[in-house]
């Protein structure tokens, strides 16, 4: 059998025509290595070793052409190469990537940790599960994420107390509480809370006005005297602020729950 004709397709890829009707999709790597060019004879033999490797080739293209934009896991690429080529394919081609260390997860763990740190405000735990949905090999992740922790310092983690802080609205107490959760849910750990310092300036007179009048306001519509008082004094403990805050307040107009009980 003949080459008869190539007609170049996109991404340097070629369309290898052969005189029985035949053709092979080729990238331009293949051609120079299987030497294929118009008139080029093969042998039934041959044609079917080239079909054979041409597998191989197309998934190392791919694969080149999917690290190009970002380094990527080795799973990340098995996951990839699934959708068009065999496991044993794909194995070949993987073991090919990690001998010329395009794939390298212990490389790729590091670029990871750095693009987190540098670009987001997420804590280590977070970075260990994007590592694990990646399949990074787990003595990888553990040395990976203990670096991250060493990496932290205070500026990061006051950056999103402060962050916090503009746009809460209640007692102290609460405050430390919601940050708490905060940091948790972006990866940090309760041992991170340490590290921010406590010297926060944080005035919560009037939020616990607001916060007074709110809930003297509801429960005056069902309540007198005692109870009154005592519905007061818990919402306001469970919004947290103090009890000596609370019974000071409750001092300043106690002639009003005096007055309940007298009208009851």
């Amino acid at each position: 059998m003949k080459v008869t004709k190539l007609v170049a397709l996109k991404n340097n890829f070629f369309r290898v025509e052969f005189d029985n009707g035949e053709y092979l999709r080729v990238h331009e790597e293949g051609l120079i290595k299987h030497v294929l060019y118009n008139g080029k004879e093969l042998t039934d033999e041959d044609f079917e070793q080239i079909k054979s490797t041409l597998d191989f080739d197309r998934a190392y293209i791919k694969a080149i052409h999917y690290i190009s934009f970002k380094l990527r896991s080795e799973y990340e690429i098995y996951t990839y190469l699934s959708e068009d080529f065999s496991e044993e394919v794909i194995l070949r081609t993987i073991e090919r990537l990690v001998n010329e260390n395009y794939i390298n997860d212990s490389i790729y763990a590091e670029a990871l940790k750095n693009t987190m740190l540098n670009t987001t405000d997420k804590g280590p735990l977070l970075f260990k599960r994007e590592l694990e949905k990646k399949r990074v090999p787990k003595s990888i992740i553990d040395d990976a994420v203990e670096a991250f922790k060493e990496s932290i310092e205070p500026d990061r983690l006051i950056k999103i107390r402060d962050k916090e802080l503009k746009k809460y609205k209640g007692s102290k107490n609460l405050f430390k509480k919601k940050l708490t959760e905060r940091l948790m849910t972006k990866g940090y750990t309760l041992d991170f809370m340490s590290i921010i310092p406590s010297d926060v300036e944080f005035d919560d007179v009037e939020f616990f006005e607001k916060d007074f009048e709110k809930y003297y306001n509801r429960h005056a519509r069902k309540y007198r005297g005692f109870d009154l008082k005592n519905r007061v004094i818990r919402s306001l403990l469970g919004r947290g602020y103090s009890y000596s805050q609370i019974e000071e307040r409750i001092g300043s107009i106690e002639d009003d729950f005096i007055w309940s009980d007298d009208e009851s």
